[in-house]
């Protein structure tokens, strides 16, 4: 459980105020360990499946409380081993339980000491609604409209809590608003690397400035445990995205993540990467003989380009009993013509990956049609399952490559240089701590967190501010960071930071390309 115990803000209280709390219970004052429960409140009503996150502060002024522990109906269901921060009398953390069915439970919070002390123990009362439901069907929004075409309805999750409280005044809060990238349920390869892009939206009233978006639940999928969030204004939308690698299972895998305060609280909804791994092995075909089908289809370049060359990397299986003979694989390109690829012979539930290649002349969302026997030169058990259709996305690239600009000149993303004429961006060098792109000429721009080209960067949420980037660390643009543009004459652009140079010149050099 300790990696889900998020720190709250250490609770420093003043001399004269040390002995009470947030819920204006006593604590002691000669040196023994006491416990609060601050959230949530004596009789708060939640329902079955939903996660109750419980804060909870520890006076310690002893400096000897390592555990803790959290009980529901004299079971233990969270512990921790928090220690309380240098010099910090009282501290809080956050210890999670989610009831399972509905009904009247005792909460009960306390503290250990690494001496065997141990403190009174502190309990509230939950009052749980509702049947129990799973896990993953929680994370959905149930309260959509039943008479809405399921098709239009975006996968809205529940908030994992209300909005949550800041030590400024304030309160934290997120609200999903779409997935740019990997929609639930696509169906990936085994072991396939993946970027998922979510569009979110600060409901709160806090501006987010060193806020994390974190992995909550469910499958990591090889992803961090936190990836920073740029800075955020209350009421304002920012793509998030984190870099995930599909598990190697069959089945359909979910990632689960959250957003976390500079203070350590965890608010607002629970978004998530949800995808399918398919299985090598289909139901046996009716009857006895071989059964040619499309597996998958993939392009290269992933991102294919109006007007050049595209290979289409085409995995032909045989998912029948008895061996195929040698067939045919043809491919039919809507703004394009049709091509045909010989397929060796294959043996019972084996695969083969040929390739075509077309050239698309227009760009925008075109489809192909692959079919595999499309001779008719094996006699299968199946002969209707031969066709798929698949749709691409087709750029035109204005322009790409590399160029540095030069701490306090000016950047051009269309024409790819250093300019002093119309350009996008100004690399901003105040002094060695103040480093920062400003947007220019009416440019607005996002940082991303993988990599991306003209899908993610045309619906990414773009804003004109500045792009903060302070040294020693860069800890919004540090190199390798990848961000999202709409030039001054108004192109979709994508670029990366390959190398700030430190201190002496400011030098920063980024990869690009520009879309027409």
């Amino acid at each position: 459980m300790s990696k889900r115990v998020i720190w709250m803000i250490a609770s420093l209280m003043l001399a004269g105020l040390a002995c009470t709390l947030l819920t204006g219970e006593q604590v002691a004052e000669d040196g023994e360990i006491s416990v609060v429960i601050n959230n949530p409140a004596d009789n708060t009503q939640v329902e079955a499946g939903q996660e109750v996150m419980v804060q909870i502060t520890i006076n310690d002024p002893a400096g000897v409380v390592n555990r803790q522990e959290l009980q529901v109906d004299g079971v233990a269901v969270a512990t921790s081993e928090a220690v309380a921060p240098e010099g910090a009398p009282a501290f809080s953390i956050i210890l999670p339980y989610t009831p399972e069915k509905s009904g009247t439970y005792t909460v009960t919070a306390l503290a250990y000491g690494s001496d065997g002390s141990a403190s009174e123990p502190v309990s509230i009362t939950l009052q749980v609604t509702g049947d129990e439901e799973e896990d993953e069907d929680k994370d959905k929004d149930k309260d959509k409209d039943k008479d809405e075409d399921k098709d239009e309805e975006p996968a809205q999750p529940t908030p994992t809590t209300a909005p949550v409280p800041d030590a400024r005044g304030c309160t934290n809060d997120m609200s999903y608003v779409a997935d740019v990238t990997i929609p639930d349920g696509t169906v990936m390869d085994p072991g396939e690397a993946f970027t998922k892009t979510w569009t979110i939206r600060n409901t709160g009233t806090c501006d987010w400035g060193g806020y994390q978006l974190v992995f909550h639940s469910n499958n990591q999928m090889g992803g961090p445990s936190a990836i920073t969030v740029p800075a955020t204004n209350a009421g304002q939308n920012r793509d998030v995205s984190v870099n995930l690698t599909a598990p190697t299972a069959e089945g359909t895998h979910r990632s689960t993540w959250t957003m976390r305060s500079a203070d350590g609280d965890l608010f607002g909804d629970r978004i998530f990467a949800e995808i399918k791994i398919e299985g090598e092995e289909e139901p046996p075909p009716s009857g006895d003989g071989p059964d040619l089908i499309i597996k998958t289809v993939k392009t290269s370049p992933s991102e294919p380009v109006a007007d050049e060359v595209t290979t289409y990397e085409i995995k032909v299986k045989n998912q029948g009993n008895e061996a195929a003979d040698e067939s045919t694989v043809r491919g039919e390109f809507e703004g394009g013509g049709t091509a045909t690829v010989t397929v060796p012979a294959l043996d019972p539930d084996t695969s083969e990956t040929v390739t075509l290649t077309q050239n698309i002349g227009e760009t925008g969302e075109k489809t192909a049609t692959f079919t595999a026997d499309s001779g008719d030169d094996v006699k299968e058990t199946d002969e209707e399952n031969n066709e798929e259709t698949f749709t691409f996305t087709y750029v035109a690239i204005y322009n790409s490559g590399t160029f540095t600009v030069r701490g306090t000149y000016r950047g051009d993303l269309d024409e790819g240089q250093e300019s002093a004429g119309t350009t996008d961006f100004k690399w901003r060098m105040v002094n060695a701590t103040e480093r920062y792109i400003e947007p220019d000429n009416g440019a607005t721009f996002a940082v991303m967190s993988g990599s991306v080209g003209y899908a993610e960067c045309s619906a990414a949420s773009l804003s004109g501010g500045d792009i903060d980037g302070s040294d020693p660390d860069y800890s919004d643009v540090p190199p390798g960071t990848w961000l999202c543009a709409e030039t001054s004459d108004g192109r979709i652009s994508a670029f990366k930071i390959d190398a700030i140079d430190t201190p002496d010149n400011h030098k920063m050099t980024l990869s690009f390309t520009t879309y027409e």
